[in-house]
């Protein structure tokens, strides 16, 4: 190369003309990419927050289904009954002797309800739910957060499963009771 070419190419860089000009991004096109950042933001923090529900409803379940498993197993495990107490006033509680305490505090803004009892007892032999009677069906414990409904079921045979109530929108992949 000719030192004339070596010359009007630094000239041109000097002035911004050029391979080196492309090394940046102008004011514009730095604020139209906040722009639509903000604007993405904007919609999904609703999403996020619906998520955010749906987990505490789900968390909250999880861990009763979780208190109710034990007291069954404790049942079992010592041959003597074991029950499990809810208190429904606020602040809600699940509480088994021997065990943590699930508590409200832990999933804000989760209701709790029980029918038709608010103590479930496994009997020690075959963990079998001894109370509520038997002819009172299922004791069902359901967790409410807006629209959101789980409930935990103790059948008669003490088998607990977590379902989604008759007309509650769906949580997860639980099936209906």
């Amino acid at each position: 190369m000719d030192s004339t070419n070596l010359g009007i190419r630094r000239r041109d860089r000097l002035r911004g003309i050029g391979p080196a000009r492309l090394h940046g991004f102008t004011l514009i096109e730095m604020l139209i990419t906040v722009v639509v950042l903000a604007i993405l933001i904007a919609l999904a923090v609703p999403n996020m927050q619906d998520a955010l529900r749906k987990r505490r409803v789900i968390a909250a379940a999880e861990a009763i289904y979780g208190q109710m498993q034990f007291a069954r197993s404790e049942a079992i495990k010592r041959s003597q009954d074991t029950s499990a107490v809810i208190t429904t006033a606020s602040p809600w509680s699940v509480a088994v002797a021997g065990n943590a305490t699930v508590t409200a505090g832990n999933f804000a803004g989760v209701t709790i309800a029980a029918t038709p009892a608010t103590t479930v007892t496994f009997d020690g032999i075959r963990g079998l739910r001894s109370a509520p009677a038997v002819g009172a069906g299922d004791e069902t414990i359901t967790l409410t957060l807006g629209a959101y409904q789980l409930a935990v079921q103790v059948g008669v045979v003490g088998r607990v499963k977590l379902c989604t109530p008759a007309g509650a929108t769906a949580v997860g992949r639980y099936p209906a009771c």
